[in-house]
């Protein structure tokens, strides 16, 4: 497939456009200041600077945000924490297999509940017979 000529001359044009805008030059007095060519190389050369300037301080500061600590999580993502230990989870399903083997034995301490709030797969992908074996969640009583 051979390209047209006036689609090349185009796309320099554009080209050539969006590199003088970079290098803060005016696209439409471009010709008379190419003229002068002490002018134009000076023009050039500090256009050149500046746009290397703000690229180099731009692609640090998004390396910087990339790279910089998580968030620390606030009080209502806060981690899942053991009403009787303290202890600190990163999940919420370990700290329902912690209380489970915990309380395993020890009937007077939690209460046994269903989730509240099932996530709404649960009721689409699964039958009734599998619905009831989702895990309970255990919670402790109000007053240890």
């Amino acid at each position: 497939m051979e390209i047209s000529p006036w689609v090349l001359a185009r796309h320099y044009k554009d080209t050539l456009k969006t590199s003088l805008k970079k290098l803060k030059i005016n696209p439409a007095t471009w010709e008379d200041l190419a003229r002068n060519q002490v002018a134009w190389r000076r023009t050039v050369k500090t256009g050149a600077a500046i746009y290397e300037a703000n690229r180099i301080a731009t692609a640090k500061t998004k390396r910087a945000a990339r790279k910089s600590p998580a968030p620390q999580t606030n009080t209502a993502n806060a981690l899942p924490t053991c009403p009787r230990h303290q202890s600190k989870f990163r999940a919420r399903i370990s700290l329902v297999g912690h209380l489970r083997t915990e309380y395993k034995n020890n009937q007077t301490i939690p209460t046994l509940l269903r989730n509240p709030l099932p996530h709404p797969w649960h009721q689409f992908h699964f039958s009734q017979h599998h619905r009831d074996q989702i895990p309970i969640l255990i919670t402790c009583l109000l007053h240890q």
